[in-house]
């Protein structure tokens, strides 16, 4: 693990910066929120409002043999301001970020949460469909692709993308190794190595998928746009953490932020209370039915359309893939089965539908109806 930062540290910055930051206030408390892979992320409470403070340090926090160049958090902080014109309601505020002591000061949006947390305790948001398909909207726009070729990183950050592709399209189907990747638990690992290592037309979906990834730069891309990157509330919805964004493929972010949707129907049975599971799993099915529908508006070339959709499950199906493969990179909606059989069996079915959908065998229409000839 790299070496982070203190909370005395974070105080330190805070009240150094707080001037030019145009934020005010006597710090009375600081804590860590989050300690992820990448960053370290703090709030710092004032007597008057609160502050997210996010220490991003030259390596990756937990890998830090894996150096990234200083610029990434000003590429960032630039992101979230850019699109804060066009996503003015999504995007929190930031008020300073440092590139030399890698630091961004930002809006604290609690008692917002991040969708994942939401989920697994089994809360639905009338609001999101329109939301995020809002977002992915104004992410599609032509216009979107300036901020990267202004910055000359139409390819993102060159160690972050070089470690992505390795541990999302390559590690997850035998084909590399990952620093990032661990070994998933018994059952899974035996139904991954019986039909997903060596299986050639996966093989083939997943790599045409990555070149797509690496050299097709027609949208803004977040990059990294799971449920843990989304904060929702009852009203809104925002996005954060875009250190992984760059020039990519058409239907991206659409088919990532989908394949937590899925996990969160399939994984529903052991965090929903009884009472609430079938209105919650009917309402993650229309949810996902809508924002797939959607596409049809998100598309600007009608004559790209079936592409779009092509796209769109393949991405969703190698993050699902990725996700479950990767003991390093699992969600909490598996990782918070308490029954380790339980979790595999969960895992199992999201593997299922992945390589189905991968294969064009199903659509998002037969989540919940999965072909159980491959569970054992």
């Amino acid at each position: 693990m790299a070496e982070g930062i203190s909370t005395e540290k974070v105080i330190a910055y805070f009240d150094e910066v707080k001037n030019k930051a145009n934020t005010t206030g006597e710090v009375i408390s600081c804590s860590e929120v989050s300690g992820g892979r990448c960053n370290q992320v703090f709030r710092i409470i004032t007597d008057n409002r609160s502050y997210i403070f996010k220490y991003s340090p030259s390596s990756l926090y937990k890998y830090p043999e894996i150096k990234v160049q200083s610029q990434r958090n000003r590429y960032e902080a630039e992101s979230l301001l850019f699109l804060s014109r066009i996503l003015p309601h999504n995007i929190p505020v930031i008020y300073y970020y440092d590139e030399d002591n890698n630091f961004m000061l930002m809006q604290d949006l609690y008692p917002a949460n991040t969708l994942a947390n939401e989920l697994i305790q089994g809360r639905t948001f009338k609001n999101f469909s329109k939301h995020i398909i809002f977002i992915l909207q104004q992410l599609s726009r032509k216009d979107s692709r300036l901020f990267h070729l202004k910055y000359n990183l139409t390819k993102g950050i060159p160690e972050l993308q070089k470690a992505r592709v390795e541990y999302v399209f390559k590690a997850p189907i035998g084909i590399s190794k990952s620093v990032f990747f661990q070994q998933p638990i018994v059952h899974t690992k035996k139904w991954i190595n019986k039909y997903i290592i060596g299986n050639q037309d996966i093989i083939k979906a997943v790599s045409k998928l990555e070149i797509k990834y690496k050299n097709n730069l027609e949208v803004f891309i977040h990059g990294d746009l799971h449920a843990e990157s989304i904060i929702v509330d009852n009203e809104s919805t925002y996005i954060i953490d875009l250190e992984f964004g760059k020039l990519g493929p058409m239907g991206f972010d659409h088919g990532v932020m989908l394949a937590h949707l899925v996990m969160a129907f399939y994984s529903a049975d052991y965090h929903v209370q009884l009472n609430n599971k079938i209105e919650y799993k009917h309402w993650i099915k229309d949810t996902i039915m809508n924002t797939f529908a959607a596409c049809k508006t998100i598309c600007a070339d009608a004559s790209r359309l079936e592409e779009y959709k092509y796209n769109i499950r393949g991405y969703c199906a190698v993050e699902i893939l990725h996700r479950t493969t990767s003991g390093v990179a699992v969600v909490d909606f598996f990782s918070k089965i308490k029954s380790a059989q339980d979790r595999s069996n969960v895992e199992v079915k999201c593997l299922n539908f992945a390589t189905d959908l991968l294969l064009s065998k199903v659509c998002f229409n037969d989540i919940g109806a999965i072909n159980l000839r491959r569970d054992k």
